[in-house]
């Protein structure tokens, strides 16, 4: 028997876990929310230890990459 995967979005109203978003690629980690804060401030702490240029340069390619169609933007 054939298998396929089939990528499922949100609907706009509906609630969406944070299991899901996680498996549906939306976010790239999911934390319990105990752990949430702790976790915000050890990313922000890294990201401040990066350079400033390199950690520009990372969010002009996310940016960029928003406007690029599914298949170009991988």
């Amino acid at each position: 028997m054939q298998l396929f995967s089939l990528a499922v979005f949100p609907v706009p109203g509906e609630r969406l876990s944070a299991q899901d978003a996680e498996r549906a690629r939306l976010v790239s980690k999911v934390f319990p929310v105990a752990e949430l804060v702790d976790e915000a401030i050890k990313l922000g702490e890294k990201i401040a230890g990066m350079s400033r240029v390199s950690v520009a340069m990372a969010k002009e390619a996310v940016l960029a990459s928003e406007n690029l169609p599914l298949n170009e933007g991988q």
